[in-house]
């Protein structure tokens, strides 16, 4: 998996990505199986290629710690939290997520249809 955008990618992504790198932006960190290991905003670029990010908790979606990273490759970036979130969905149904084995099909139905599309 490499660098890539989520399905919320529109031509305003190409435009934040200036200067600043990925700052405002949400993602998904997956490890060698394509398992999302983190999902986060970035914060502020600190210097050329390592920023500051907020971690989300997978448990309750809430904020976590912060870090100061370096994005490997198999990162997906969204342009929304919403993105983000939807994907998080999608992972849980497809086992991608580190959740996936907490839910059931009526679980994961139930999270799709009350997000806010």
């Amino acid at each position: 998996m490499s660098k890539q955008w989520g399905h919320g990618f529109h031509k305003g992504v190409e435009s934040a990505i200036s200067k600043e790198g990925y700052v405002g932006l949400f993602f998904h960190l997956y490890d060698q199986d394509g398992i999302e290991q983190h999902q986060g905003k970035v914060l502020k670029k600190i210097e050329d290629g390592k920023y500051l990010i907020q971690y989300f908790s997978y448990m309750t979606g809430e904020l976590n710690s912060t870090d100061i990273i370096e994005f490997p490759e198999n990162t997906t970036f969204y342009t929304t939290d919403k993105d983000m979130r939807l994907q998080y969905i999608r992972n849980l149904a497809t086992g991608k997520s580190p959740m996936s084995h907490m839910m059931d099909s009526r679980d994961i139905e139930w999270l799709y249809k009350n997000e806010e599309l």
